[in-house]
């Protein structure tokens, strides 16, 4: 594995320029440079995604001047950091109750028949001695409210299947997952998970103390909701806007890590997802 690092580093080094900053190359760098091209690939094909991440740390350091032993060390102490981000709290939407979800009922004038009495002859059909013309001697009409259809729109949800309920709320939330060494970082972070005071805005104090170059979003999932009570029973009590660490877990006992796969090869940002 040494000697594999020692090749991919070299590699890395070789597209140092597109970085234009004169800076060490950071995590998400080095992995898309690794897994775009088919020379590089090539080394990391029986690796799973997890042995390949930690091998873009293991490089990354190596680039900061540590020996392999001593990157293999630091790489094998990565800690991941769940940031949980609350999007919105709003009203839940419960499916109506009146039309059973389907924006419909029964049109109430015609029972549901599509007709009802001809206005001109009371539904006998007749008018005098000759078939009621407007009905065709039939007694029935096409139902004004529902238009024959048997069926108009739910007034109580206007047609859409769904209200909003008066009380239950949920929270829409998304989670990231990034990637960490850096000891002082860490403890920073996990001043911020035991503290909820100072539990916010994650991204400006990650900003604000310094990402040393191997922070880095290892995974995100797309915006997720659940009752308000469950989250807050979960997570905490927290307001729309507010970014927040939950947990902190050795990479190698993170339940997630065998569930990631790499995206966006030829881009420097995040660079997995799940």
């Amino acid at each position: 594995m040494e000697r594999i690092a020692e090749v991919l580093k070299n590699w890395v080094q070789i597209h140092l320029r597109e970085l234009k900053t004169g800076k060490s190359p950071h995590v998400s760098f080095i992995t898309s440079r690794i897994i775009s091209h088919p020379t590089s690939y090539g080394l990391l094909k029986d690796l799973s995604v997890a042995e390949i991440i930690k091998l873009s740390y293991v490089v990354f350091f190596m680039f900061e001047g540590d020996d392999y032993n001593t990157a293999k060390s630091k790489a094998d102490q990565m800690q991941i950091i769940e940031v949980v981000e609350v999007g919105d709290i709003k009203y839940k939407v419960m499916e109506c109750d009146e039309c059973y979800g389907d924006g419909t009922v029964e049109c109430q004038q015609c029972d549901g028949e599509g007709e009802i009495d001809c206005y001109e002859c009371g539904g006998t059909g007749e008018s005098g001695e000759d078939d009621c013309e407007y009905c065709n001697g039939t007694g029935k009409v096409t139902c004004d409210d529902c238009e024959g259809n048997k069926d108009t729109y739910c007034e109580y949800c206007d047609g859409d299947g769904e209200v909003e309920s008066s009380y239950d709320e949920v929270v829409e939330f998304s989670t990231t997952y990034w990637g960490i060494y850096e000891p002082r970082f860490v403890s920073v972070m996990k001043e911020k998970k035991d503290n909820p005071k100072i539990n916010t805005d994650f991204y400006s104090d990650a900003d604000s103390e310094g990402t040393f170059g191997d922070l880095t979003i290892i995974a995100s999932q797309s915006t997720d909701e659940m009752d308000r009570e469950d989250f807050e029973r979960i997570y905490g009590n927290y307001e729309v806007g507010d970014s927040f660490v939950h947990e902190i877990t050795p990479f190698d006992k993170w339940s997630l890590k065998d569930k990631v796969f790499i995206r966006g090869a030829g881009s420097p940002n995040a660079m997995t997802r799940l």
